[in-house]
């Protein structure tokens, strides 16, 4: 929640201390990678990610693409070449955000409410990761499509920066 509200230190701290319970929670580690790479922190990110089992060096690199490490250009679509199976609708439709692909990262959104991504979706109108789509009409015609709340104010208010 401290992150939909953009408290990014605050949900750093509250990652922190819940990784003193367990140093190795993979989703407390993945929500910590993004909040230090949605405030610039790239190598803070990097090294977190290192950290998470499963994920090797053609998986790290593609992650960090995602979070706009320099140098790394490429590997996202690398990677998922590399796949044996597709990752599911959210996921590239998240990813596909990152890298400022709209077109693509609306039509995987189309995908992942056909799916029935519907827990995955519960914060779309506030998740930081889809920010490059706020500006874009086709953005709130989805989120009333989907049923989903459309953008808060402070939301709408983003749309003008990149």
């Amino acid at each position: 929640m401290l992150r939909y509200a953009r408290r990014y230190d605050d949900a750093i701290a509250q990652c922190k201390a819940t990784l003193e319970l367990g140093p190795n929670q993979w989703p407390t580690l993945d929500l910590m990678a993004r909040l230090y790479e949605e405030t610039g922190a790239y190598r803070e990110a990097h090294e977190i990610l290192a950290r998470i089992a499963n994920c090797d060096a053609a998986c790290l690199a593609m992650w960090d693409e995602l979070y706009k490490m320099p140098g790394s250009a490429g590997a996202f679509d690398a990677w998922l070449k590399a796949q044996k199976k597709p990752p599911d609708a959210f996921f590239l439709a998240t990813a596909n955000a990152c890298l400022g692909r709209i077109d693509q990262a609306l039509a995987w959104l189309e995908k992942a409410r056909e799916q029935r991504a519907d827990l995955q979706m519960t914060f779309l109108a506030v998740d930081p990761s889809f920010d490059r789509l706020r500006s874009d009409p086709r953005f709130d015609a989805f989120l009333h499509r989907a049923g989903l709340p459309p953008q808060p104010k402070i939301m709408a208010a983003r749309r003008a920066s990149p």
